[in-house]
C-alpha cells in the first residue's frame, strides 16, 4: 500500500527549506525563518515533522555525495594539501551513509564434513574408583 503524503503549512514548508538551507540546520534559526511565533513549542514543531527532516537530512547528504566521491579524486591528484586524511574520512563517511561503500562479503566454503561417532557413555560408581 502507497504510503500518503502529509500536506504541509506554508510555515512547515519554509521551516523545512530554512532548516536545510539558510539556518544550515539550527532549529530555532529555522523556526524564526519560517514565521512561526515565538510562542510555538519547538519540539511541537519537529515531533510533527520528523520524518520530512529526515528526508530533507537524507536530501542533503545526497547532494554532498558527487563532491564526496571528487574528494578522492583530488586526493588521487595530489590537490587535497594537507589534510587529505580528514577529508577521506569524511567523504568516506558521506559515502557510507548515503549507502555508497565498499560492500564486504563473507565467504565460507566448506568442503566436506567429518562427522565423529563416540561411543555411548559408561556410568562410572564414584564410590568404588580406587
Amino acid at each position: 500500500m502507497a504510503e500518503q503524503k502529509k500536506t504541509l503549512t506554508e510555515c512547515e514548508e519554509k521551516f523545512l527549506e530554512a532548516l536545510a538551507g539558510e539556518a544550515k540546520g539550527d532549529f530555532h534559526k529555522a523556526k524564526s525563518l519560517a514565521g512561526y511565533s515565538p510562542n510555538t513549542s519547538l519540539k511541537k514543531i519537529v515531533n510533527s515533522l520528523e520524518s520530512e527532516i529526515m528526508e530533507v537530512t537524507k536530501n542533503l547528504l545526497v547532494s554532498y555525495g558527487v563532491k564526496a566521491a571528487h574528494t578522492y579524486n583530488d586526493v588521487l591528484e595530489d590537490k587535497a594539501g594537507m589534510n587529505a586524511r580528514e577529508k577521506i574520512n569524511t567523504a568516506s563517511q558521506i559515502l557510507d551513509r548515503i549507502g555508497l561503500v565498499k560492500k564486504e562479503a563473507v565467504e565460507v566454503e566448506v568442503k566436506g564434513a567429518t562427522v565423529v561417532l563416540l561411543p555411548p557413555k559408561e556410568t562410572v560408581d564414584m564410590d568404588n574408583l580406587l
